[in-house]
C-alpha cells in the first residue's frame, strides 16, 4: 500500500521535472532563433562591399609615395580580416553554449524517461 502512495508522489514530481525541461527547451529554442536571425550572409556581403570600397578609395589617395595607397589598403584588408575572424569565433562560441544546452536537455529527458519508467 505505501508503494501506490508513493505513486502520485513520484508522478507529481517527474511532472515537475518534465516541466523544468520544456522551460529549457523554450531557452533553447530562443537562442536558436537568435542565432538564426544573425544576418550573417549580410555582414559578409558588406565585408565585400568593404572591401571593394577600400581597393577604389586606395587609388584615389594623394601622395609622393606609391606604396602608401597599397600600404593603407592592406592595412584595412588586416582590419576586416581580424573582424571577420571576432565574427566567426563568436557565432563558434554561441554554438558551442547550444550544444552544451541541448546535451544537458537531452540527458535531463533521458533521465526522466528513465525515472518514468521505473514508477511504472
Amino acid at each position: 500500500m505505501l508503494y501506490l502512495a508513493e505513486v502520485p508522489d513520484s508522478i507529481h514530481y517527474l511532472e515537475s521535472r518534465l516541466e523544468e525541461i520544456f522551460e529549457k527547451a523554450d531557452t533553447i529554442d530562443v537562442v536558436v532563433d537568435r542565432v538564426e536571425g544573425l544576418p550573417i550572409q549580410e555582414l559578409l556581403a558588406r565585408v565585400d562591399t568593404l572591401e571593394v570600397n577600400v581597393g577604389k578609395t586606395g587609388n584615389y589617395e594623394r601622395g609622393d609615395s606609391s606604396s602608401g595607397p597599397v600600404v593603407y589598403i592592406e592595412e584595412r584588408v588586416n582590419e576586416l580580416d581580424n573582424s571577420q575572424k571576432t565574427l566567426l569565433e563568436m557565432i563558434n562560441s554561441m554554438l558551442e553554449d547550444f550544444l552544451v544546452t541541448l546535451d544537458v536537455v537531452r540527458n535531463e529527458k533521458a533521465d526522466v524517461n528513465t525515472r518514468l519508467s521505473l514508477t511504472m
